[in-house]
Order: C-alpha cells, then sequence, then structure tokens
C-alpha cells in the first residue's frame, strides 16, 4: 500500500514542480521587482536629500533649490 502510494507520488512529481514553477516563477518575479523597485526609490530619496543639504550648506534660497530640483530629470512612478 505504502509503496503504490510513493511511487504515485514520484510519478506524479514532474507535473507538480512543473506547476509550482509557473505560478511560483510569477510570485517570485514580482516579490523581486517590488523589492528593487522600492530599494531604487529609496536611494533616490537619499540621493535627493544629500544634494538638498548641500545646497542648504552652501547658502542657496529655498527658491534656487526648488529651480535646481525641477531642472533634474522628471521621477516616474
Amino acid at each position: 500500500m505504502f509503496a503504490s502510494t510513493m511511487q504515485e507520488l514520484f510519478s506524479s512529481l514532474p507535473a507538480i514542480l512543473l506547476i509550482t514553477f509557473i505560478f511560483g516563477g510569477w510570485v517570485i518575479t514580482g516579490v523581486t521587482k517590488s523589492l528593487t523597485d522600492n530599494w531604487r526609490r529609496t536611494r533616490e530619496s537619499e540621493h535627493q536629500a544629500a544634494l538638498k543639504q548641500t545646497m542648504v550648506e552652501k547658502g542657496m534660497s529655498a527658491d534656487d533649490i526648488e529651480k535646481v530640483l525641477k531642472a533634474g530629470p522628471a521621477t516616474t512612478d
């Protein structure tokens, strides 16, 4: 009884693995994309904050800082 059940499991294993990879692959891809997008946004925010701090230390006015930030490339969200 046990041997026949194990034999059936091993014979259906490739189908189970195929289904797992098809559906699981999309989940892994989605999670990875989400993580990398959030990491990129965090790094961009850090760089922008450092730029603002540098401009404040140089004595630039708020209007000048705003002009510099708007002159850069548009952010995509």
